[in-house]
């Protein structure tokens, strides 16, 4: 008995103490496309044997349960503790407690002043000089506290217990997973007027979102899935932040591959100042090749025009300048002709991996028009239909373009066969045949083609 209680009565004295603050001297962060980063840390703290309260100044967390705090042999860390804001307006609330607040309605029609005594579910328990009033929808009031709540105000600190049996300067390692920064590929896109050129420029958008200074950290951006357990936001989303832009690095950096996701250590030393988005160099500028695709979707039974949807193509592979992983992110396309430039989109870039093609949409085509229509319709028994299509394609550019037209089938079409067509077809899957055509700058070209299909029995 008297053995705990001694433990107890050093642990006591030591909570009672004020806490040392450890020095950053070096900072990892690696980031993640799906809005989350693990940051590893290493501090220098000034240690006394026994035990030391240390605390480490403006950490920013996620997720508390990631904290890991290592140090060097013969030192043990007893416990670490994570105070943290409240992250809503009922844990707020709870905070309050016992304090003299001002209630006010969302209207100011009503005031009430008293001592908040307790939170309950959409409930709180103020005592006013009237006495106990119990006020329903608390949150949806303004409130007004006359003096300071450290509870409120103070951010997010990281405090240690750390045993040692020798003093001096100790290196500590602190690892933690933080939701303030996140990043996304943005790849510029350089095309002509007319033909299959291409330049492709990519950039790493890294922000920081947090009230935190990371100040010359070591980064490393990884790209691919990462499971996550915790509720991390996923969405990349802008704030109004103010932008800084690097000059060009003197190299991009290369991807490691690691189980399935890609590593890119960036080669110089960055600083991301709180509440700020930086803009480094990925992937550098790379002429290549570019196919242009048009895809028209027709339907059986449709009639009427339909648009024409434009798809640029690359290939990544060396032959083609590339070859390397892609990260998915946003793509800005732009048309160069001379000295003007002009924008032809800001869209989805995919995720492709080497040897594989981006295929990047760029939405219904101007100068491209097509038409649909049902030309017969006939019952060949009681379960046979024989129907027959055209399709007639206008282009109205200054070049040649290559249309595909995607013509999806009933789900009661079964055991379907073309029967003729002026083009030739493909099977694309069950339910979908294909024919791809030429047509002209300025002019028109048609498809017509009849289908023999089997209705299910009844």
């Amino acid at each position: 008995m008297w053995c705990v209680l001694t433990l107890l009565l050093v642990a006591s004295s030591s909570l009672d103490a004020q806490p040392i603050s450890a020095q950053l001297s070096e900072r990892h962060l690696t980031i993640y496309q799906n809005g989350m980063a693990f940051a590893r840390e290493r501090w220098t703290a000034r240690l006394t044997a026994g035990q030391t309260l240390v605390a480490f100044p403006g950490i920013s967390l996620a997720d508390p349960t990631s904290v890991e705090i290592q140090g060097p042999e013969r030192m043990r860390i007893a416990w670490h503790s994570v105070a943290q804001p409240p992250s809503s307006g009922e844990e707020a609330l709870k905070r309050l407690q016992g304090r003299s607040l001002r209630f006010i309605s969302p209207e100011k029609e009503q005031v009430i002043t008293g001592t908040l005594v307790k939170v309950l579910p959409n409930h709180a328990l103020v005592r006013t000089p009237a006495g106990l009033l119990l006020l329903p929808s608390p949150n949806e009031f303004r409130i007004l506290v006359e003096e300071e709540v450290p509870e409120l105000t103070t951010p997010i600190s990281l405090t240690a217990l750390v045993e040692t049996d020798r003093s001096g300067e100790v290196p500590l390692t602190v690892a933690y997973l933080t939701d303030a920064l996140r990043w996304q590929a943005v790849y510029t896109l350089y095309v002509p007027p007319r033909g299959t050129s291409l330049r492709l420029c990519g950039f790493a958008h890294v922000e920081n979102s947090s009230e935190r200074n990371y100040d010359s950290a070591y980064v490393s951006l990884v790209a691919g899935y990462v499971p996550q357990m915790s509720a991390i936001p996923e969405p990349f989303q802008r704030a109004q932040l103010g932008e800084a832009l690097l000059a060009k690095s003197p190299r991009e950096p290369s991807p490691t591959e690691m189980r399935g996701v890609y590593r890119y250590t960036l080669p110089r030393i960055l600083s991301l100042p709180a509440n700020s988005s930086i803009q480094v160099p990925l992937l550098p500028c790379t002429d290549s090749r570019s196919q242009w695709l048009y895809i028209v979707e027709a339907f059986a039974d449709g009639s009427g025009s339909l648009p024409v949807l434009r798809l640029l193509r690359i290939a990544n592979t060396s032959q083609n300048g590339l070859g390397q992983p892609l990260p998915k992110g946003i793509a800005r396309v732009f048309v160069l002709s001379g000295d003007t430039l002009e924008l032809l989109g800001i869209v989805p870039f995919p995720e492709t991996p080497t040897g594989d093609t981006a295929t990047i949409e760029l939405g219904p085509t101007f100068e491209l028009k097509a038409r649909q229509q049902t030309v017969e319709r006939r019952e060949l028994g009681s379960d046979l239909v024989e129907e027959s299509y055209a399709l007639t394609l206008l282009n109205g550019g200054q070049e040649p373009a290559t249309v595909e037209i995607r013509f999806r089938l009933r789900w009661d079409q079964q055991n379907w066969r073309v029967t003729s067509t002026t083009h030739p077809h493909r099977r694309i899957d069950a339910t979908t045949v294909g024919f791809r055509l030429t047509v002209p700058a300025g002019a028109e070209s048609s498809l017509r083609f009849t289908l023999l299909s089997q209705r299910p029995p009844r």
